[in-house]
């Protein structure tokens, strides 16, 4: 029933102002030292000093209630209308301090200071959750403060976030019953309904406010006003048992028979918690106990027994059903103790309720009573009808036994047990009590039911599943040796399913490995197979068909083998053997003689796996050449592996059916071939020598004359491969002009893999059938390139020259003289990908000045990534190459990224120069700055001298683009310390002010309108004759036409369309039309001189207005 309940203001609102570390001027209010204040003051200390939740000094003023203090800061011109972090205001303050004294000076000085409400105090400012300071006033019993609040024109209605208004806290609080009599006789709306749909009267009724009740009603209020939930106030009240407050309900003509939340009357709820006086006083006014859809009767919601006789002394009929079949003696869970409970049943069965009648799903009150583990509740039933042992036997749909077991309800499962002489019945799906707590993991509830002699072979009827299949397949162990425990025969753990699964198998097949264990000590088959001749280690197939029996798993992820004797010798439909897995996985194969020359589907013998997996083939006489059917010799697997290879004499010219001998995966595994004389030039179906792999895991080639020159079938040499693992090269004389069938020679593969290349003269002009030269690939892979003069001018397909690809990859470029102004296809020279990466570019004299096709320098792309190493050498190089490419300068991309560091670089470096630069729009680097809501970058650009007013090409200004954007951080810090111009217009005559509200920007036309009382401002028209009045209303920007009002923005004026701002709130030009029609047959408006009063008012009661107010805050009801 969380929807009657309200919550408490959140402590934001009262939380103390933190005492220390404050600044001086703070610590010296909380202090009350007025003459320390004063001094401050005369000393200019910062009046509106802000601290970490944005409380100004004015704030803790108005919190400790100092009048003396507060009027010193007032008149030193101290912000009556700062917000802290949840726009809190003095003014709220000061409501939830209890200062009445305090307040009346802040509403004193308000119409003082701000001179026409300039800086006054807004009275109805919300603070985040949408609460004004009358809603904390109220909530708190400050009625002195609420009286002086609505003195000076509080809104008495104004709805917080959850629609809650001054009246509804009053309604609530502690202490607000004066509070709601000042708001009442000052026009409060006694029947405003919240956004769930409660009234004052609802909430007066929820806490019992007797007294408050009464004057709501006397004034109007409505007494059957239903919530969104159907409940009117009666419900509620019966709901939380205010038994005066229903008495005065039901006099003033409650509906005691309307229906609220799940269809419930008043007495419902009432029964339902436990309020026999307050059931005693609905069922007075005459009406009988009536049926309810759901949950049940009144009298099957009853939670005591004084609420049970005073619903039967009423003639309520215990043989009643509800839509669902249910009479009384079917009530289910209660939230009261089982005594209680008990007692309540016993009750019911005085009465003469049947325990025997049966709902639309054929269940009994055994049924429900087993169900919810009542066992008191069983007891009573089985005790006072005898009708009800028949219930217990009962298996349409299920027994109670059964529900008892699916539920886990141990003691109700004892009692029924008891009772029962068969504890195997089985439900429709042939499932008994024990299959189903064993399924559901309840161990107590298993053993239970074994102890009372149930059966764990009674087999349901689809799978043939026994209550250990169940236990197995679904990890239950203490059930599992509960079961196994029991003994009813010796082969207990090998039963089988219709498939002929035994528990083991399942287990397996699920992963259970706790469950594997107990059922191989406890006996069971291990080479028991199924009806399709799966055993145990091959039954994972049954669910991926990958062919992975749990042995070769354990196999492989290196656990021992079974200490005992097991058919190993078995293979699965891969023909992988538990053995092959074992091998794979690296652990030392059994050390006893076991079959080794079996081999998989594959082609796999165990001793491949284990030469794969990198483990020291056994040290004795084993058949080593078998092949696999990819033709992989354990020595392939070994070689692949990176072990050293066998130390002794061994057959190693044998090839796989990729054309690998175990010299390849040696070479490919990084292993130092073997040294000795070994033949070397075989090759692979791919053609891959020893010497390719070799060359490709990175190791030092041998050390000797061997043949290089051999290629595979891609046409890779074995230093194509050496190049690319990034060892260095044959320190000799080696072919290196041979190219692979992709076009790579060694020294591509060299560079790409980030090894110096050979310190020597090598044919480097070369370039595979993508365009790439050795270069490129060095330059890729980010080694230095080769400290000697190289053809470095020649480009790949894509473009790329060799310093590309080794600025990219980040390292150094040579330090010397090379050809930089080369550019790839897509016009990018190496400097832009040293730029890029964030690398240091040459320290020396290199043609920086190239740009990309998008104008864009390096030293552009080193400001925009923040790169400060980069961007120090390129403005020692060349401090002017930002007047080159793109006029959108290394400073607009600095600032419009937040690089502060590059940024302030490059305004040290080239100062006034740069800072008023203009790109091809127009627009300074301060706009973009603007844009990017970039503060620090604002700030850094004005300190050197940016013209904080200059207009792009649009005519429009930096504070324009914030304003435009919606950035409040830089709109303030533009408006507030750089003071700018709020009065330009852009080409189309806009001001910031037209933008913000163009782009419903509220809080930017706020700001703005906070510094503007100029009435040529506020009523400026731009070219489509639209005032910002206009723009505001058509966007719905309340809180922004309240202001405009306020400050004198006219509402008669028309734009090119004929339209006022009232006109322009419609959606289109035609149902503004209709709208101009309509109000041209109605009376005339008011007076001139009540045209303001009229039009204000108008807003106030205006439902956008309302819901702009609500939207601006984020809390719950009461703050």
């Amino acid at each position: 029933m969380s929807e009657f309940a309200v919550s408490r203001p959140r402590s934001s609102c009262v939380t103390v102002p933190s005492v220390s570390p404050q600044p001086p001027l703070v610590q010296a209010i909380f202090n009350r030292d007025v003459e320390e204040v004063r001094s401050l003051l005369n000393q200019k200390e910062n009046i509106n000093v802000l601290d970490q939740e944005r409380r100004t000094p004015l704030h803790a003023a108005a919190y400790i209630g100092d009048v003396a203090i507060l009027e010193l800061l007032i008149l030193s011109g101290a912000n009556v209308n700062a917000k802290d972090t949840v726009w809190l205001t003095p003014l709220h303050r000061a409501a939830a301090s209890r200062h009445e004294k305090a307040l009346q000076l802040l509403l004193k000085h308000s119409a003082f200071v701000r001179h026409l409400l300039r800086l006054g105090v807004e009275i109805d400012e919300p603070n985040s959750f949408g609460n004004t300071a009358l809603h904390i006033a109220c909530y708190m019993g400050q009625d002195a403060v609420a009286n002086e609040l609505v003195n000076v024109g509080a809104n008495v209605n104004q709805p917080n976030e959850k629609g809650f208004t001054p009246l509804h806290f009053a309604a609530v609080s502690t202490n607000g019953a004066l509070c709601l009599e000042i708001l009442v006789n000052n026009g409060a709306d006694v029947n405003f309904q919240s956004k769930e749909g409660k009234s004052p009267l609802h909430m007066a009724a929820i806490h019992g406010r007797f007294t408050r009740s009464q004057i709501l009603i006397q004034n109007g209020s409505e007494i059957d006003c239903a919530d969104k939930y159907g409940n009117t106030p009666l419900h509620v009240a019966a709901r939380y048992g205010h038994e005066l407050l229903i008495s005065t309900l039901m006099t003033n003509g409650a509906d005691t028979a309307r229906r609220g939340i799940h269809d419930m009357f008043p007495l419902h709820l009432a029964v339902l918690f436990g309020f026999s006086d307050c059931c005693r006083k609905l069922l007075s006014s005459g009406d009988p106990p009536r049926p309810v859809p759901a949950p049940g009767w009144p009298l099957g919601t009853a939670r005591n027994v004084e609420c049970l006789n005073l619903l039967l002394s009423s003639g309520a009929d215990l043989r009643r059903r509800d839509k669902f079949g249910r009479a009384e003696a079917h009530s289910g869970p209660s939230e009261e103790e089982p005594l209680k409970e008990s007692r309540l049943k016993e009750a019911f069965l005085d009465n003469g309720a049947d325990p025997s009648l049966r709902d639309k799903q054929g269940y009994t009150a055994v049924h429900y009573a087993a169900a919810y583990g009542n066992r008191q509740n069983l007891e009573l039933l089985l005790e006072m009808s005898f009708n009800c042992l028949e219930d217990v036997e009962s298996t349409v749909p299920v027994s109670p036994l059964h529900l008892a077991a699916y539920n886990g309800h141990c003691e109700a499962l004892k009692a029924l047990a008891e009772t029962l002489v068969n504890l195997d019945v089985r439900d429709h799906k042939g499932r008994t009590a024990l299959y189903l707590a064993t399924e559901r993991g309840a161990s107590e509830c298993v053993q239970v039911l074994t102890s009372h002699g149930a059966s764990a072979l009674v087999k349901e009827r689809k799978r043939k599943w026994t209550p250990l299949h169940a236990a197995a397949a679904n990890g239950n162990t203490d059930s599992l040796h509960l079961l196994i425990d029991s003994g009813e025969r010796a082969d207990i753990t090998d039963v089988m399913d219709i498939h002929g699964q035994t528990p083991l198998m399942l287990a397996i097949m699920n992963g259970h490995v706790d469950c594997v264990h107990l059922l191989l000590d406890k006996g069971s088959t291990a080479d028991a197979a199924d009806k399709r001749g799966r055993t145990a280690l091959h039954r994972g197939s049954v669910v991926d068909y990958s062919g992975y029996s749990p042995m070769h798993w354990a196999s492989y992820s290196g656990e021992s083998l079974i200490r005992s004797k097991i058919q190993m010798s078995v293979v699965d439909y891969s023909g992988y053997s538990p053995m092959h897995w074992a091998s794979y996985s690296g652990e030392s194969l059994i050390r006893s003689k076991i079959q080794m020359s079996v081999v998989d589907y594959s082609g796999y013998s165990p001793m491949h796996w284990a030469s794969y997996s990198g483990e020291s083939l056994i040290r004795s006489k084993i058949q080593m050449s078998v092949v696999d059917y990819s033709g992989y010799s354990p020595m392939h697997w070994a070689s692949y592996s990176g072990e050293s290879l066998i130390r002794s004499k061994i057959q190693m010219s044998v090839v796989d059916y990729s054309g690998y001998s175990p010299m390849h995966w040696a070479s490919y595994s990084g292993e130092s071939l073997i040294r000795s004389k070994i033949q070397m030039s075989v090759v692979d179906y791919s053609g891959y020598s020893p010497m390719h792999w070799a060359s490709y895991s990175g190791e030092s080639l041998i050390r000797s004359k061997i043949q290089m020159s051999v290629v595979d079938y891609s046409g890779y040499s074995p230093m194509h491969w050496a190049s690319y693992s990034g060892e260095s090269l044959i320190r000799s004389k080696i072919q290196m002009s041979v190219v692979d069938y992709s076009g790579y020679s060694p020294m591509h593969w060299a560079s790409y893999s980030g090894e110096s290349l050979i310190r020597s003269k090598i044919q480097m002009s070369v370039v595979d059938y993508s365009g790439y030269s050795p270069m490129h690939w060095a330059s890729y892979s980010g080694e230095s390139l080769i400290r000697s003069k190289i053809q470095m001018s020649v480009v790949d397909y894509s473009g790329y020259s060799p310093m590309h690809w080794a600025s990219y990859s980040g390292e150094s470029l040579i330090r010397s003289k090379i050809q930089m102004s080369v550019v790839d296809y897509s016009g990018y020279s190496p400097m832009h990908w040293a730029s890029y990466s964030g690398e240091s570019l040459i320290r020396s004299k290199i043609q920086m000045s190239v740009v990309d096709y998008s104008g864009y320098s390096p030293m552009h792309w080193a400001s925009y990534s923040g790169h400060e190493d980069c961007l120090e050498l390129l403005l020692e190089h060349n401090p002017f190459a930002y007047l080159e490419g793109n006029p959108f300068t290394p400073l607009h991309c600095a600032v419009i990224n937040n690089q502060d560091g590059t940024a302030e670089m490059l305004v040290e470096a080239l100062g006034a120069k740069i800072v008023n630069s203009r790109d091809a729009k127009g627009r300074t680097p301060l706009h973009a700055a603007a844009f990017a809501d970039n503060v620090r970058g604002l700030q850094l650009l004005l300190r050197h001298q940016a013209q904080v007013d200059s207009a792009d090409k649009m005519g429009r200004t930096p504070l324009m683009v914030a304003s435009e954007n919606g950035h409040t951080a830089a709109l303030e810090f533009l408006l507030f310390q750089a003071k700018a111009n709020i009065t330009v217009l852009d080409v189309n005559k806009n001001t910031a002010l037209h933008l913000a509200c163009s782009k419903g920007h509220e809080k930017c036309a706020l700001l703005i309108l906070g510094e503007t009382q100029d009435l040529g401002l506020i009523n400026a028209s731009n070219s489509a004759l639209q005032m910002p009045l206009h723009i505001a209303a058509r966007n719905g920007l309340a809180s922004v036409v309240q202001a405009l009002l306020s400050r004198g923005a006219t509402v008669l004026a028309v734009d090119e369309e004929g339209h006022t701002p009232a006109l322009a709130c419609a959606p289109n030009k035609d149902v503004a039309d209709c709208l101009a029609l309509i109000l041209s047959t109605m009376k005339p408006f008011p007076p001139k001189d009540a045209l303001g009063s009229f039009s204000l008012s108008l807003l106030t009661n205006c439902g956008i207005a309302a819901k702009a107010a609500a939207a601006a805050a984020c809390g719950h009801p009461t703050g």
